[in-house]
């Protein structure tokens, strides 16, 4: 399993994994090329496995702070552990005093159960944050 930087080849299959997750309103192919070149504190990571990019962090920097934008594991491979060994994985390269941000769906239970796991706590909710009109739930990590 490797854990690394985005590069050109990857855009598409970060696109696909970004459509079957979360549809048409996910990045578009251009977003993501501006993420990878035009933008010193945006960055794009990759979970590649047995040649394959299997996930994706989109994050946003400033200074000690980060904003997980996206985070995604392609559908075949969530359930599995991948999703929590490509964020055990982040966390740990991630500059020290460093607080992550991110918000999740109020549904989306699997993954709020990750982040507790891995130490985030939540901070507050965002009503009708998502297109379809369901609530985020802010939480962050602190190293």
């Amino acid at each position: 399993m490797i854990f690394r930087h985005a590069e050109n080849k990857d855009i598409i299959s970060i696109h696909n994994i970004g459509q079957a997750i979360f549809g048409i309103h996910n990045w578009s192919i251009t977003s993501i090329k501006k993420y990878l070149y035009q933008y010193q504190n945006k960055n794009i990571w990759v979970y590649e496995f047995k040649n394959k990019i299997i996930g994706y962090i989109i994050e946003q920097r400033c200074q000690n702070e980060i904003d997980l934008l996206s985070i995604a594991i392609d559908k075949t491979f969530q359930s599995r552990g991948f999703g929590k060994i490509f964020l055990i994985k982040f966390l740990q390269n991630i500059p020290a005093n460093s607080t992550v941000f991110l918000e999740v769906k109020r549904s989306n239970l699997i993954a709020i159960k990750l982040y507790i796991d891995l130490k985030f706590i939540k901070m507050s909710e965002r009503k009708n944050y998502y297109h379809d009109g369901e609530d985020a739930i802010l939480m962050h990590y602190k190293n």
